[in-house]
């Protein structure tokens, strides 16, 4: 499911909500479900995006390693990839299932992703807050820095993009879509 992908990328989103929401509109009944999911046998049933990385481990990642203490320094407000968690259903036995079920699954789809888009935003801000206790010093990027980095990342969007296009997948179709999604969920 390489048009999955699209949330994954560097440079998409701000917060695990928006990400989730515009990734969420486009596999449930978009483009992704379309180009993705119905190839695969599969239907979601609720997913999550995970906060976007910055430079450092995943802040909630830090403590349970032990690197809480070994690591000084992280970004906020980068966008440096994430995680798509989905959790799906083969079309199948989808089909065989109640329409009344059918109906109960997917609200509760809905309902599962949008509580999932709020916590790990909440949970980052209190692993950030516990971490900087501890020492750690966030940090922004000088706006040169933040503007260069967002130049390099938009040329590995359009990268991604191109390459699935030439497998003769609508990367580049996707891509904007995301976008345009991300744009709509702020």
């Amino acid at each position: 499911m390489p048009l999955s992908g699209v949330a994954e990328l560097s440079g998409g989103f701000t917060t695990s909500c928006q990400g989730t929401l515009a990734y969420w509109k486009l596999a449930k009944d978009g483009i992704l479900a379309e180009k993705d999911f119905a190839p695969n046998g599969v239907r979601i049933l609720f997913s999550a995006v995970m906060p976007p990385y910055q430079m450092i481990f995943p802040f909630s990642s830090l403590a349970p390693y032990k690197l809480d203490g070994l690591v000084k320094y992280a970004t906020l407000d980068e966008s440096l990839g994430a995680v798509v968690v989905n959790f799906v259903i083969s079309e199948a036995r989808w089909k065989k299932l109640p329409e009344s079920v059918q109906k109960a699954m997917m609200d509760a789809g809905e309902e599962t992703t949008r509580r999932l888009c709020t916590a790990p935003d909440q949970d980052l801000q209190t692993d950030i807050a516990k971490l900087k206790q501890g020492g750690l010093v966030t940090v922004q990027l000088p706006a040169a820095d933040k503007k260069e980095l967002q130049g390099l990342l938009a040329g590995v969007q359009t990268e991604w993009a191109e390459a699935l296009d030439k497998r003769g997948k609508p990367g580049t179709e996707v891509f904007k879509a995301f976008r345009a999604a991300v744009q709509q969920s702020r």
